[in-house]
């Protein structure tokens, strides 16, 4: 019985046993190095996010307040005798915001009604027209509210109604 061995069988001579070990070794300290990366980076993306959210105050539930009672007034022409109707609310998201608007009311009220006053009707015959009149009458509220020191933004005012004659 002879003895028969494998010809493409070689024992490792033991400089190639050091060098698998060390690539391998490389490998896994690449493979760290790349997961410690990613875990950094997508943790320094959630804690970016969430300081982002936090400081952002748009995420808060929004309130609405009413002005009160519709406002009517005589719109300037010298033809014929014109009026503008329209409700008015104002959108904070700030809860303190909300008392303030309300203590500051007849102070508001009385500004919006002479800013309104003192239009034309020709003044408010487009779109644009009555979007520069509410980015007008929003002025005008924040203004109160600043004089007052009042602290809180009111970030919109809508005309939920208007009617011109």
């Amino acid at each position: 019985m002879s003895r028969h061995v494998r010809p493409s069988f070689r024992p490792r001579s033991r400089q190639q046993g050091g060098l698998i070990l060390i690539l391998s070794g490389l490998a896994t300290l690449l493979a760290l190095a790349a997961a410690g990366a990613a875990f950094w980076w997508f943790a320094l993306a959630n804690q970016a996010a969430a300081e982002t959210a936090e400081a952002s105050p748009s995420l808060a539930n929004p309130y609405y307040v009413s002005l009160g009672d519709a406002f009517v007034v005589n719109l300037a022409d010298d033809q014929a005798m014109r009026f503008l109707q329209t409700d008015v609310e104002v959108m904070t998201r700030h809860e303190e915001m909300v008392t303030a608007l309300e203590t500051h009311l007849p102070v508001i009220r009385n500004r919006l009604l002479l800013l309104l006053g003192s239009r034309r009707f020709e003044e408010l015959a487009t779109r644009a027209d009555k979007e520069a009149l509410q980015a007008a009458a929003l002025d005008e509220v924040r203004k109160v509210l600043a004089d007052a020191g009042e602290t809180g933004a009111v970030e919109a005012l809508y005309f939920t109604s208007m009617v011109m004659q």
